[in-house]
């Protein structure tokens, strides 16, 4: 009995789809080869102009661009956790307020 072939999944923007290796194609894939953005209400995509106020509707915004799946993660974004540290660390040598007098 042959073994059937996994499934994989597509990490390329905006495709979030499963594929098989052998059936990836150079026009398999459907996807955002820019960036997101998020400013004001608008939500959108740099490579085509396109956005948006609805959520879901960007989030079902087919993609601008074809191209081959990928099964590649990118990679994650480092946080700047030096600097959260620091603040969460930090103590005031004061309070910021003033307590209210009893009524």
């Amino acid at each position: 009995m042959a073994e059937e072939e996994p499934s994989l999944l597509c990490y390329n923007k905006g495709c979030g789809q499963t594929f098989k290796e052998s059936e990836n194609t150079e026009t398999s894939c459907r996807f955002h080869p820019g960036d997101h953005f998020f400013h004001d209400a608008y939500k959108g995509w740099t490579c085509c102009n396109r956005k948006t106020v609805d959520f879901t509707e960007f989030l079902n915004m087919k993609g601008c661009a074809y191209s081959f799946h990928s099964n590649v993660k990118p990679p994650e974004i480092e946080k700047p956790t030096e600097v959260i540290d620091d603040i969460l660390d930090a103590t005031p040598a004061q309070p910021a307020y003033k307590p209210m007098a009893s009524c």
